[in-house]
């Protein structure tokens, strides 16, 4: 979809607590409080953080979604069901395996947004590499015109 306008990402309606119980967004059901991880509101029961898989899925996506801000990308276009083929490709794709959990997903080219035909999977060294680099070419002086 190049040259198409970026639409406004839809922000979830936050949901109060109704008589210690919580709404979670997976299950679609109000749960007890207790059946949601502890600290940092969370809207996802403990339920789906429990499933390895789901779980690698979502730390792979939720750091493509941080890394984009580094990229200079509004969006992220590639799905969690996009990142289980692209393990699944690298025969990596359970997540109790460990090398499952040391990958991470970047952009072949970083100027463009991760997407399905823009992905690749890394260490987290090549990871720290590329956002350093890319953090520096952000903060380098304009040259003079």
């Amino acid at each position: 979809m190049a040259g198409a306008p970026a639409k406004p990402l839809a922000k979830l309606p936050r949901e109060r607590d109704r008589d210690g119980r919580r709404f979670c967004r997976v299950c679609d059901d109000y749960l007890p409080l207790a059946a949601f991880p502890a600290g940092q509101r969370r809207y996802t029961c403990r339920t789906l953080l429990a499933k390895p898989q789901k779980r690698l899925l979502s730390r792979l996506w939720m750091q493509c979604y941080k890394d984009r801000l580094v990229l200079g990308h509004e969006r992220v276009e590639l799905t969690q069901a996009d990142l289980a083929t692209l393990l699944e490709a690298a025969g990596a794709g359970e997540g109790g395996d460990r090398s499952a959990s040391e990958l991470v997903v970047l952009p072949k080219d970083p100027r463009k947004p991760v997407a399905a035909d823009n992905a690749v999977l890394a260490s987290r060294e090549a990871r720290w590499q590329m956002l350093a680099r890319t953090r520096l070419q952000n903060n380098a002086p304009e040259p003079d015109a």
